[in-house]
């Protein structure tokens, strides 16, 4: 009879050590999964940089060189970020599609959606899945003036790049 306890107590640590075990697996897998949000901030933020501090003649592109022998861009003195501006104003959001989809190719992984804005319209989308089914979302936003002569600007307009994953 003595011994019939003694299996009930080895039954029980064995259900015991495999909960815990159980457990352990679901604690891990869930903080190995969790998204890199600091990474896609980075992203977002080293994109918009990296638009408004690169001049036009210094962006390295067949795209660009094929704009600028077509005389789509006219000034290469200018931001990135100024010439995509310019394309809206003028309504070439063809071009400004593409422009900003042959900047973005080397800077901001596959992996990783992508939405550039200028104050609330879309400009360009590169997306693996949608915003709404993202498990993050983050974005860097500019306000941006755009010089048409001496004493004439165009602007405020704000632009934003979101980041996704």
């Amino acid at each position: 009879m003595k011994k019939r306890g003694a299996y009930f107590f080895v039954i029980d640590v064995f259900v015991a050590s495999i909960i815990i075990i159980i457990a352990l697996i679901m604690i891990f897998n869930f903080f190995l999964k969790s998204p890199e949000t600091e990474q896609s901030r980075l992203y977002a933020n080293d994109f918009m940089n990296f638009l408004l501090t690169t001049e036009v003649r210094d962006f390295q592109n067949s795209y660009k060189t094929e704009l600028v022998v077509n005389k789509n861009i006219t000034n290469t003195q200018q931001s990135l970020f100024n010439q995509i501006i310019e394309f809206h104003k003028k309504g070439e959001d063809d071009i400004n599609r593409k422009f900003i989809n042959n900047i973005s190719q080397g800077i901001i992984p596959d992996i990783y959606g992508l939405s550039y804005t200028i104050n609330k319209t879309s400009i360009y989308n590169r997306s693996i899945n949608t915003r709404k089914s993202a498990s993050f979302s983050l974005s860097s936003k500019k306000i941006g003036f755009l010089r048409i002569n001496r004493t004439e600007l165009y602007g405020p307009v704000i632009c934003e790049v979101q980041v996704w994953d």
